[in-house]
């Protein structure tokens, strides 16, 4: 399970990098990954707001949202087609374990 940050954090670190600080900077001031903060940003520019998700109202946090690749970003894109492209491997290598 992954790392859980009250909404004040989140906010903090999603205004100091939108305030000019480099995304490296932030990152490492933070002790945060890249993606982490793109989905707080994207979040915060979306909501005004960076909801803290977990907890019991959070049903189907993991289901696939659907996709639509003509709103994302080139990065996006490019990182939603190396995601699947993964899913795609395992279920290979799951599929020929199989097999034998």
């Amino acid at each position: 399970m992954g790392k859980h940050y009250p909404e004040e954090f989140k906010m903090q670190v999603v205004k100091d990098y939108l305030s000019g600080t480099k995304h490296n900077e932030v990152i490492r001031k933070y002790c945060i990954g890249r993606t982490r903060l793109q989905k707080w940003t994207k979040q915060y520019k979306d909501t005004g707001r960076c909801e803290d998700r977990s907890g019991k109202n959070n049903k189907g946090a993991s289901r696939p949202r659907k996709v639509d690749p003509e709103t994302m970003t080139r990065e996006e894109y490019i990182q939603y087609l190396e995601m699947e492209n993964d899913i795609l491997k395992q279920l290979s290598s799951l599929n020929s374990s199989r097999q034998k």
